[in-house]
Order: C-alpha cells, then structure tokens, then sequence
C-alpha cells in the first residue's frame, strides 16, 4: 500500500525538490467496487500560479492510500482502484504514476542541452 502525498514527496526530496517547484498538476483517481456497485472518481488538480489555499487542497486530494491491483483479487473487497496523471515542475521535469509493479511516482528530469546546442556559432556554421 502506498500513501499517495507521502510517496509524492519522498520522490519530490529525492531528486533535490520540494513543494515549491511543483508549477501544476492533473491527476485522476477512480474506485470502483463490486460489491456495492459504486464508482468514486475524484480530479485532482492544481492550477498554474496556485494560492496556498490552492495547494492545500490538492494535498487534501492526495491524501490517500492506495492499493492498486492487489485490491482487484481480493475476495474480501473487490475494489479496484486506478490512479494516474502528471506533476509538472517549474524546472521543466515531470513526475508521472508509473504502473510498472510497483507502482510509484517516477521523476523524469529535463535532460541537459547538447553541447552542440550551446556552440558559438561560426559564419561557415551559420551558412547551413
């Protein structure tokens, strides 16, 4: 079982980061039980140039234990859940939900500019 808040920002402090390089974020989350027939679906979202406020609230909508698909072959409460989306970071790097087993947030870091990128440009390079 993962704590969805917590495991974001354990992955958040160890690529160097913290809540204050979260530019925004669009995340789903959907229990859907057998046994009673019910579907909770809940949009987690943070708006660019979000308030305090703001941010509280998606922390609220974090706040939740999830399972996966263990649930899915449990007999005693056959619920499964799914959860996915994207945290997008000021610094150009994202952190989606994998669903590799298991399934955790995974950081994906701007790749550093090519030194070809940051050469000078020669006036025979600049004829091509």
């Amino acid at each position: 079982m993962t704590h969805l808040l917590t495991s974001l920002v354990a992955e958040l402090e160890a690529g160097g980061l913290s809540k204050a390089d979260i530019l925004c974020a669009d995340l789903f989350y959907q229990l859907n039980c057998d046994y009673d027939q019910s579907i909770k679906n809940v949009q987690i979202v943070l708006s660019k140039n979000y308030t305090e406020e703001d941010y509280e609230k998606f922390v609220d909508g974090l706040d939740i234990v999830y399972d996966g698909l263990s649930m899915e072959y449990n007999p005693h409460d056959p619920c499964e859940e799914m959860f996915k989306g994207t945290v997008w970071l000021k610094n150009g790097g994202w952190i989606t939900w994998g669903h590799d087993v298991p399934e955790r947030w995974v950081l994906h870091g701007c790749p550093p500019i090519s030194e070809r990128c940051t050469v000078p440009k020669t006036k025979s390079s600049a004829k091509r």
